[in-house]
């Protein structure tokens, strides 16, 4: 017994050097994998991002060096009203946008999954507005959003409703590019559905047997079982 326990911290002290080669063995491995990664977020994204904020100190054309200016440019922008007006345009984008976007896709995240064998095609129907080219987007939402001959006024004038003028008009532009930013939510669909493929059955066969409807099987099960998804969500998207 005693020799034993005097060769197992021997055995330990021999294995020691062993678990550390291979331990730097895999670091080296890994670094190795994420070197184009980690070369082209040095130059970038981390270089970029130090030299504009080097910039902002200075006053630069693009053509002459620039010149240290101190605190000059801040002043400016506070003092500018083009900025409060910019940062009020934002905020009520994103505060209209990302609750539109939550509820938008998470109804189409369940009706997805319960489309069956039919999901795979329109997973791959909704997230290609996310892969087509922005410019070929741009264009297509000027031609559905024009006030004059406009698919979206259109479809209102059917049923007598006179559209707005959705791209010139100061007081629809902004909800005008709301509904526009609708249209690539591919991308949030297809986590929520992931999240609500990890939704117990059991849960709604449960409910069910309880009489509790839809809306209170959405209130109750879905959205508190998938919380942490559209946090997660509304933090990306904001």
């Amino acid at each position: 017994m005693s020799v034993s326990h005097a060769a197992a911290p021997a055995e330990l002290g021999m294995k020691r050097p062993a678990l550390r080669r291979r331990k730097r063995a895999n670091l080296r491995a890994a670094l190795l994998f994420i070197s184009p990664w980690l070369v082209g977020a040095a130059v970038f994204t981390i270089w970029p991002i130090f030299y504009s904020g080097y910039l902002s100190f200075t006053d630069y054309d693009v053509i002459n060096d620039p010149s240290f200016v101190g605190l000059d440019n801040y002043r400016t922008l506070v003092n500018d009203p083009k900025v409060a007006m910019a940062l009020w345009n934002t905020t009520f984008y994103t505060v209209l946008l990302v609750p539109l976007q939550i509820i938008f896709s998470l109804s189409l995240a369940m009706l997805l999954n319960e489309a069956g064998r039919a999901s795979g095609f329109f997973r791959t129907a909704f997230y290609l507005p996310n892969m087509t080219p922005p410019v070929a987007v741009g264009i297509l939402l000027l031609l559905l959003f024009n006030g004059q001959n406009g698919l979206i006024n259109e479809v209102l004038g059917v049923v007598g409703i006179d559209g707005p003028n959705w791209t010139t008009d100061a007081s629809w532009i902004k909800p005008g590019l709301v509904m526009m930013g609708l249209w690539s939510v591919g991308s949030t669909v297809i986590i929520l559905l992931a999240a609500l493929r990890n939704v117990p059955d059991e849960l709604y066969d449960a409910a069910r047997v309880d009489g509790a409807n839809f809306w209170h099987r959405t209130t109750k099960i879905t959205v508190p079982m998938i919380s942490g998804t559209i946090f997660f969500l509304v933090v990306v998207n904001t």
